[in-house]
């Protein structure tokens, strides 16, 4: 009688599990995960999010996040696994609308979530981030003045971002046509990373790493992760100024990274310097910045914007032999 019983339960619990959502099997299929290593739910969650988005279940992964029972079942993570899977497959606008949901706190269904539990300060640098990046996968534009407000936050905080969150409000940026706002975000984002005397900016590779605790130099992004990040913010800040008539400050600021990238010298001084005694100094086709396709796409727009077309061609024409 009893092994009758213990089958009859297990069958049913069998079928429960059968009967469950794609998306409840994989977030609980994370939680399993978690009973063998605890520290690392978030992790598990985020990683069932990403799984769910690169497979298209971004709606059922959204209404599993906001049932109220969900956050004492999976954690507040389970909010920023459910934007992150909206980003997997490329629904960023739905990923915004998330992330207002979860972080305003005034409808009555995330209220209703909050009191089941939700800790709304716990994900808030991870949303964050992941807005960023959604913000700047909006073609359209719009987000701008959002994004660098939120920005704002998180340098006053001293939290850290993630090469695609820095990305996404470059792009960002981009889109909204704010060539001035690039072009210092750029300047800040160089300055912070290679002038010697100043403070450094806390990038790590991925939004993974926003979730440890206690956040050490050996999660933060390599010196190679943060050479890609510098190539593609100024290929998109470069992009902005030329289609906003800038193409002088597009050059200068190609010229710039290139040469920062190989100096020891502080940054400031180094810009103004070169600023002084060169002004728009011409590339070379072998130069490392140029191995960069966008930006060498959008080094040759300058030159044309310019009137440099001998120049420019001379690049092309090195390049294509």
């Amino acid at each position: 009688a009893r092994n009758a019983w213990y089958k009859s339960m297990m069958s049913q619990e069998q079928q429960d599990e059968a009967n469950d959502s794609p998306s409840k099997q994989v977030f609980d299929a994370a939680m399993k995960m978690c009973m063998i290593s605890p520290s690392e739910q978030d992790s598990y969650v985020l990683a069932a999010g990403s799984a769910l988005g690169r497979a298209g279940l971004w709606s059922e992964c959204l209404d599993l996040a906001t049932e109220p029972k969900s956050i004492s079942t999976y954690g507040p993570s389970i909010t920023a696994a459910a934007m992150l899977a909206c980003i997997e497959s490329s629904r960023p606008a739905e990923a915004i609308d998330a992330f207002h949901y979860f972080m305003s706190g005034q409808q009555s269904v995330a209220s209703e979530w909050q009191w089941s539990g939700g800790n709304i300060t716990a994900v808030e640098p991870i949303c964050r981030d992941l807005v960023l990046t959604a913000m700047g996968n909006v073609s359209r534009g719009g987000h701008s003045q959002e994004a660098m407000q939120i920005f704002g936050l998180i340098m006053d905080e001293g939290c850290p971002l993630s090469c695609d969150g820095l990305l996404g409000l470059m792009n960002c940026l981009e889109n909204d046509g704010a060539w001035k706002q690039a072009a210092q975000l750029f300047e800040g984002f160089v300055s912070s990373n290679f002038d010697t005397d100043g403070s450094r900016w806390r990038i790590v590779p991925t939004v993974i790493e926003l979730q440890k605790e206690g956040l050490g130099d050996d999660v933060l992004a390599s010196d190679a992760e943060v050479d890609i990040l510098l190539e593609n913010m100024l290929a998109s800040a470069m992009r902005v100024c030329n289609s906003e008539g800038h193409f002088g400050l597009a050059a200068i600021l190609c010229t710039l990274a290139n040469k920062m990238r190989h100096t020891p010298s502080g940054y400031h001084g180094f810009a103004k310097r070169s600023l002084e005694e060169d002004g728009v100094v011409d590339l070379n086709a072998d130069d490392s910045i140029l191995k960069n396709d966008a930006v060498f796409n959008a080094y040759i727009q300058s030159l044309y914007g310019l009137g440099c077309k001998s120049a420019a061609d001379r690049i092309i024409g090195i390049r294509e032999n």
